[in-house]
């Protein structure tokens, strides 16, 4: 359960990473109806609009920018991508924006959630007097080599 816990939010990780990347070149719309519910990846961000006076069209819609000859080149002259927080609220309308790092980085802590608990250190005696004599040994091989290497 552990691993399809992980793997479930790995693969949401990586969408929605894929969904960032392509934020730059197109713009995603997933819009509810009425009332009008929309979320848009764009630019870098992620905005969730609801807008109580009017009804926008249903279904997914994408749209493009114009770009330059090198893709490199059209994503840095770009100075309007902003990857900012806003929040915004009037009587018939909210916005709210989120970087997409954001969401990519919830996913990424839920999906390691199930192994907190097994990085909790459990020693034995045993196991503890093994890794001190290795690092008493360590360290005196480093000594040694250090008067060695004094001496001549």
């Amino acid at each position: 359960m552990r691993i399809a816990w992980t793997v479930l939010w790995g693969v949401v990780a990586v969408l929605l990473i894929v969904l960032w990347v392509r934020s730059y070149w197109h713009s995603d719309r997933l819009g509810l109806g009425r009332p009008n519910y929309s979320l848009t990846s764009d630019l870098g961000d992620l905005r969730l609009f609801h807008d109580v006076r009017s009804s926008g069209p249903k279904g997914w819609h994408r749209g493009g920018y114009e770009q330059a000859p090198s893709t490199t080149q059209s994503v840095a002259n770009r100075p309007w991508i902003s990857s900012r927080f806003y929040w915004r609220r009037l009587s018939y309308q909210y916005t709210i924006q989120i970087p997409h790092w954001l969401p990519v980085y919830i996913a990424g802590i839920v999906a390691v959630v199930p192994y907190v608990n097994l990085l909790r250190p459990r020693f034995s005696l045993r196991t503890l007097l093994i890794i001190t004599t290795l690092i008493a040994v360590v360290l005196g091989l480093i000594v040694g080599a250090v008067a060695f290497t004094k001496r001549a």
